[in-house]
Parts: C-alpha cells; sequence; structure tokens
C-alpha cells in the first residue's frame, strides 16, 4: 500500500469517490511519488488535462462576473494550448507532409 491509499483509507474513501479535481490531484502526486520520467506524451497529456480542468473554472467565473478570474483563468488556458500546439507542432507537420507527397506523387497505402 503506497502513502496516497494510506490517505485514502484514513478518509474513508476511495479512488472512485474522489472528485475530479481530486483524482487530478492524486494522479499528479501519485506521479511523483513513482519518480517517473517526464516525456512527451505525458507532457501533452498533462497539458490537456490541465486545459480541460480550466475550462469550467472559466466558466464558472464569467457566470459569477469575476472579470479578474476570468482573465487570468482565459490567460492559462491559452498558454495552455500554445504549449499543447507547440508541443504536438512536429508531429502534425510530419503528418501534414506525408499526406502532402503522397497526393502529390500519387502513393497509395
Amino acid at each position: 500500500m503506497n502513502i496516497l491509499d494510506e490517505i485514502l483509507k484514513r478518509k474513508n474513501k476511495t479512488f472512485e469517490q474522489l472528485t475530479a479535481d481530486e483524482r487530478i490531484v492524486y494522479n499528479r502526486w501519485e506521479s511523483v511519488l513513482i519518480g517517473g520520467k517526464i516525456d512527451l506524451e505525458r507532457l501533452k497529456e498533462f497539458m490537456r488535462s490541465e486545459n480541460e480542468r480550466l475550462l469550467p473554472v472559466l466558466i464558472d467565473a464569467v457566470r459569477e462576473k469575476k472579470e479578474s478570474r476570468v482573465v487570468f483563468t482565459a490567460a492559462q488556458l491559452e498558454y495552455g494550448r500554445l504549449i499543447l500546439a507547440m508541443l504536438e507542432g512536429p508531429e502534425k507537420s510530419a503528418k501534414f507532409l506525408e499526406n502532402y507527397l503522397k497526393r502529390v506523387f500519387s502513393i497509395k497505402e
């Protein structure tokens, strides 16, 4: 049993009972405790999950008319979107070029 399982046990909870935000934190902590290396795919997945997490926060801030929170959260989302685009750029460029060359040279798969 790891320390996170022990904490859940003491709180009389299971992973399934955690909220979406709590699960994100749990998964982050678990990654840190496991000591896994950062790789491009894990970084992309982290950025996607951050963007998914921030969207409801932005919506709530808009509904509650909290202008400073809207600006801050929108900036976080934009930075996350730009970082993800930068990370996915080479892969998308390679796929685009491959498809282009297949069309130009009539290469069928």
